[in-house]
Formats: C-alpha cells, structure tokens, sequence
C-alpha cells in the first residue's frame, strides 16, 4: 500500500510539474492585462524569459505600481524647505552660478539624508528578521 501511494504521489507530482509552467503563463498573462487596466502599463515579453522570472518581475511591478498610487506626492521644492531663490533671468553669471552651486548642496544633503534612512531602515529589516528567526 505504501508503494502504490508513493506511485500515485509521484504521478500526481508529475502532472503537476506539466501544468506548472502552463499556469505560470496564464498568471503572467493575467498580471500583464491587470496592470494594463489599472495602470495603464503595456509590458512586452519576447517568450525568452523563464516563467518564474517573468512572474516574480511582475509582481514585483504590481506591488511597485499600487506603491506608487496610494503613496502621497511631494515636490522637490517643497522637500528642500522652499529655498529662496531668485528666478534666473534676474541673475547675472556669477549670481546664477552661486545659486546653482547652493541648489546642488541643498539636493547632496537631501541625498545623504534619504541614503541615511534606506541604510537604517535595512539595518532595522535585517535585526528583525535575525529576532523572528531565532523565535523560529
């Protein structure tokens, strides 16, 4: 009895091997219209890609674009603190030079700011994961 279920097992497993891929090009299918009717994003696939690949980069997309829609906008502008800066055209050369220097600063600290905040936000991921895992 056993070995007729380890049979059926692994016939079982190799139907499902067959239709594994099959299934996985349905779903990218699938995810490939969804995008394109709630985001308007058109992807192209030349067939090449491994199903896997292709269904992961996906769904990383998806995650990506529904992000990006419910997440709050900011401008640049705004993010800098709204700097005072007199409109080019009424600076002369050296003016316009000091104040584009002045704008890279402001960007470079806001770089440094935003690399501070990636950095510990991996550091924090990292620590958690290494806590659940020893609870596991």
């Amino acid at each position: 009895m056993r070995c007729n279920l380890l049979i059926l097992k692994t016939q079982y497993m190799q139907i499902d091997d067959e239709n594994f891929e099959d299934d996985l090009s349905a779903e990218n299918e699938f995810l490939r219209l969804k995008l394109l009717a709630e985001h308007g994003s058109e992807t192209h696939s030349t067939g090449k890609l491994d199903p896997q690949i292709e269904n992961a980069f996906l769904k990383h997309i998806v995650d990506f674009e529904n992000i990006y829609k419910n997440s709050k906008r900011i401008k640049v502008f705004d993010l800098l603190g709204k700097p005072d800066f007199k409109p080019a055209h009424e600076l002369n050369d050296d003016a316009l030079n000091s104040s584009l220097l002045e704008l890279i600063s402001l960007l470079a600290e806001l770089i440094l700011i935003v690399l501070n905040i990636v950095l510990l936000l991996k550091s924090y991921s990292k620590k958690k994961r290494m806590i659940s895992g020893c609870r596991a």
